[in-house]
């Protein structure tokens, strides 16, 4: 599962969503993640020149915190209704 939310981290980076994208770096980040999946280690410093190493250590602890049990819970939905079913953010619902 790891490998594939990495490839989200990089989608959301690329899509300039930089907190949710620092959020699920943290949630998937170890020493492999970077090797394993090509332009993740790019993503991240990309992710810490933008949002500055004290905001992004801050999110990635927020995702690292996130345990698997509690994934359930974050899932990709429209940020607002009527918008675009293309447009997606990402939305951690407290259920």
């Amino acid at each position: 599962m790891r490998p594939a939310l990495s490839v989200l981290a990089i989608l959301l980076h690329r899509l300039a969503r930089h907190e949710p994208a620092a959020t699920v770096a943290g949630f998937v980040s170890n020493p492999m993640t970077a090797v394993a999946v090509p332009g993740f280690g790019t993503a991240i410093t990309h992710l810490r020149e933008v949002l500055g190493d004290k905001t992004y250590e801050s999110l990635a602890r927020k995702g690292e915190a996130m345990n698997h049990r509690r994934n359930r819970d974050v899932r990709l939905r429209p940020d607002r209704p009527g918008s675009d079913r293309t447009e997606r953010c990402l939305v951690r619902d407290h259920i």
